[in-house]
């Protein structure tokens, strides 16, 4: 590994997934060429902007059999939300500022009509935009994958982020390629994650972790993690634990000079037990802010 991180500096905010800097060097783009040498570190410079995802995941190892392993996983590295197998520093300019979308609206923390929070994606939308609802990708933002996944990589994805603000993620078994837990962020077993100076807020996950699902490392520094909703969304199960962050047994998590705030822990059980967002209000398993 070089001592020093290859710079890759993103010049456009579409989302693309060719590879290259062909057009444009897109966040995805950079994320690509960074899990394709998993032996160095890369530092992705973002300018201030809203980068939205838009290019949706067709292809669902649970219900697609139109492909072999290796295609599905190919196509979940390029698509959906952002999968990291390197070693990854991301860094804006302002978390005000510097926004990463995955298709929430971040005045209301709703995504979609406004009215459900976990509504199935509509392929004809491509115009996000961070005021209002717009194209939904039907996935979290990040997830950080463990060692030895298809693409043969032998250790496990090391994401940074710093001075950035992810928003807008929805994690739901109906909806994305791995488990329905992290709206913003999935960390698997053995894999890491540094949040600086930046900010989640506005994702949802239909079970638990509604900001960020831990199984690896986690470290969160002068960040705020707020307004994440857990959501176990079913009468009868009792779930929806850490509305912020949910840290499994086993895993590591350190928490420094960091607010987390107005996260939500429930399980809507029954019509009426929703607030004006049409968000539930019902009781959860716990750890609004954080269960760990």
């Amino acid at each position: 590994m070089d001592d020093q991180p290859i710079i890759l500096d993103v010049t456009t905010t579409e989302d693309q997934n060719d590879g290259s800097s062909f057009e444009g060097l897109a966040l995805r783009d950079a994320i690509l060429i960074a899990n394709a040498d998993p032996s160095n570190q890369y530092q992705i410079n973002l300018p201030a902007g809203t980068y939205n995802l838009t290019i949706q995941n067709t292809l669902q190892p649970s219900t697609d059999s139109s492909a072999d392993s290796n295609t599905l996983f190919n196509s979940r590295l390029a698509t959906g939300d952002l999968d990291v197998i390197g070693n990854i520093v991301i860094v804006g300019e302002d978390p005000a500022n510097t926004i990463i979308n995955a298709g929430g609206d971040p005045d209301t923390g709703n995504v979609g009509d406004g009215t459900d929070p976990f509504p199935t994606p509509d392929p004809g939308q491509d115009d996000a935009d961070a005021d209002t609802p717009g194209a939904i990708l039907g996935d979290r933002v990040f997830d950080v994958l463990q060692a030895n996944s298809p693409a043969g990589n032998e250790d496990a994805g090391v994401l940074v982020l710093q001075k950035v603000t992810i928003q807008g993620g929805i994690s739901s078994g109906d909806n994305i390629d791995t488990i329905a837990q992290g709206g913003g962020l999935n960390i698997e077993t053995g894999a890491q994650a540094i949040i600086i100076d930046s900010i989640v807020r506005d994702n949802n996950s239909s079970d638990n972790a509604g900001g960020i699902y831990n199984q690896g490392s986690l470290t969160i520094y002068g960040s705020a993690i707020i307004d994440n909703l857990a959501d176990a969304a079913a009468p009868d199960i009792i779930e929806g634990g850490g509305g912020g962050v949910l840290n499994e047994s086993g895993a590591d998590l350190t928490i420094i000079n960091s607010t987390i705030s107005g996260n939500r822990s429930a399980s809507n059980t029954g019509p009426d037990d929703v607030d004006d967002d049409g968000l539930p209000i019902g009781p959860g398993d716990g750890g609004g802010g954080v269960l760990s």
